[in-house]
């Protein structure tokens, strides 16, 4: 079979176009630091040229090996973190608990619920009269999970209640979604979502953690990763069936989208440099660089990070656990859920901010992999044609999968309805479908239920909940451990700085070290000086 990279290759003129951009990108990135980094005259062309070709061959390949997948299909692997490592060897080193999983109270303590959201709507084009409107905007978001017997407010063009007849409809299918949800009760009036006291404000949510994504910068340089803040109700640290998680995953774009990759030196630059300082500086700066932005970027917290934007990219997820209502027989399971922002613009000095819900990447329903579905069919054909290649991929922190939209689920709850594998039972036909694909892939050893299992993984409920423990064969280690149902948690541990929110095993052992491993490459194949 020819090499995909071969076949992507471009050519001379093409190459020495995007060599000339990379070179070019040093004195871009320079400038749009401002001078604030110390940068070593020691650059070397030849680590440009190779990061370039390394690159080019890298989006070449993607493109071979999957054409027409949306890398925005994926909220957790796609671009640069789930290529081939290529270079590297240098001497900068990152510390993962100050450069990609920051979870100190210390600095955490700059940071609010309330501030996020003010911020948004203050730049969201919708002049911010009161306190209120802020609170506004989080009721509103959380009516969407309301039904009309519980909504608190009338429904319009953006708030569509979740049992109103156009929000399925506005979905193709009309997967489920269900309605009404404990967290609805986040609407009310009386509630104060920005209490931070546990008592008064045990209705309130505080930071649990910040969270460096440059690994799922664009291979082409168009954005330059993620970059979360996690939010917890305060309920959570004394009841652990009230929780609720916020995650505000927003996608940075590049300022200098024509220098490619290196137009996002600065981002991880400044990251990297995080590690030398101590908690109080750490803290001023992310702030700085969540609300206020780098020299020449956009600040984090914008709408347009958040799927506001012409490009839609970015989003907001939570983690949902409330307690139904007392009295209430209600049976609610853990519900992981994603949003995006939009604007609505009746002049253009006034607009209107909203939460709306949407589907969740990466979440085929699960219903598609068995086969009662109407469009299991089409689903199945799509799965073994165009994603068994890309799971099969032999690295636990590099498979990975591109779902079209219209399969993707608007929830994933974290049951034995979210298993996939359950889903397939004994299909045999889908089956020995996807062990014809595999055996047209030189020298994997990954099984057809392998492949399933590894879909799973890639799901919000098979990673928070339903994969850890089980096998993803290829020789790869078995799913790692969550904090059950999370990432992060409410609870602490001692750090160095002072108390610290816990991370996951998984985070710990498995994709920590491959994003901190991401970020040095980059940064030794752009000839930064370690550590």
């Amino acid at each position: 079979m020819a090499s995909p990279v071969a076949e992507g290759r471009p050519g001379d003129a093409e190459r020495r176009s995007r060599m000339e951009a990379a070179r070019l990108s040093m004195a871009m990135a320079v400038r749009l630091y401002n001078g604030e980094i110390h940068m070593s005259c020691r650059w070397k062309t030849v680590r440009f040229r190779a990061l370039s070709r390394t690159l080019i061959g890298a989006a070449a390949a993607l493109a071979a090996i999957h054409a027409g997948a949306d890398p925005l299909l994926s909220s957790e692997r796609r671009g640069l973190g789930a290529q081939p490592l290529v270079g590297g060897g240098g001497t900068v080193v990152i510390d993962a608990r100050k450069s990609l999983a920051v979870t100190d109270k210390v600095i955490l303590s700059r940071f609010s619920l309330f501030e996020t959201m003010d911020t948004l709507i203050a730049r969201s084009g919708s002049p911010i009269r009161s306190f209120g409107d802020t609170s506004d905007l989080f009721r509103r978001w959380w009516d969407t999970q309301n039904d009309h017997a519980h909504l608190q407010f009338l429904d319009d063009a953006w708030l569509r209640h979740c049992d109103d007849p156009s929000f399925s409809s506005s979905f193709t299918p009309p997967f489920p979604y269900e309605c009404p949800r404990a967290e609805g009760a986040e609407a009310t009036a009386a509630n104060d979502p920005f209490g931070r006291i546990i008592g008064a404000g045990r209705a309130g949510y505080f930071p649990v953690g910040l969270f460096n994504r440059f690994d799922l910068a664009a291979v082409d340089g168009a954005d330059c990763g993620e970059y979360r803040i996690v939010f917890a109700r305060n309920s959570g640290k004394v009841d652990g069936g009230n929780r609720n998680l916020i995650i505000f995953e927003a996608v940075l774009p590049n300022p200098a989208p024509g220098l490619g990759l290196m137009g996002c030196l600065p981002v991880a630059q400044f990251w990297h440099d995080l590690g030398t300082m101590s908690a109080s500086a750490r803290a001023s700066a992310l702030h700085g660089f969540y609300f206020d932005g780098l020299p020449g970027f956009s600040p984090v917290v914008h709408p347009d990070n958040y799927g506001a934007g012409p490009a839609g990219r970015g989003q907001i997820r939570t983690n949902q656990f409330m307690a139904p209502a007392p009295g209430s027989t209600a049976v609610q399971e853990w519900m992981l859920r994603e949003f995006k922002l939009r604007r609505a613009c009746p002049t253009p000095s006034s607009c209107e901010l909203r939460v709306v819900p949407t589907t969740v990447k990466t979440n085929p329903f699960a219903e598609l992999f068995g086969s009662a579905h109407m469009i299991s069919a089409a689903f199945q054909a799509d799965f073994v044609n165009n994603q068994v290649a890309l799971l099969a991929e032999p690295d636990i922190n590099r498979f990975n999968y591109f779902p079209p939209e219209r399969f993707n689920a608007l929830e994933s709850p974290e049951t034995g309805a979210s298993d996939y594998a359950a889903q397939v039972g004994t299909l045999s036909a889908f089956k020995a479908a996807i062990s014809a694909k595999l055996a047209s892939i030189p020298g994997t050893t990954v099984t057809a239920d392998d492949v399933i299992e590894r879909a799973l993984a890639l799901s919000c409920a098979g990673c928070h909940q339903l994969s850890p423990g089980r096998s993803i064969g290829g020789g790869q280690p078995t799913w790692p451990a969550t904090l059950r149902f999370t990432h992060v948690s409410e609870e602490t541990e001692p750090g160095p700085d002072g108390d610290r929110f816990r991370i996951s095993p998984a985070l710990t052992n498995v994709f920590l070290p491959h994003r901190k491993l991401v970020l040095e490459t980059f940064l030794d194949n752009a000839g930064v000086p370690g550590p």
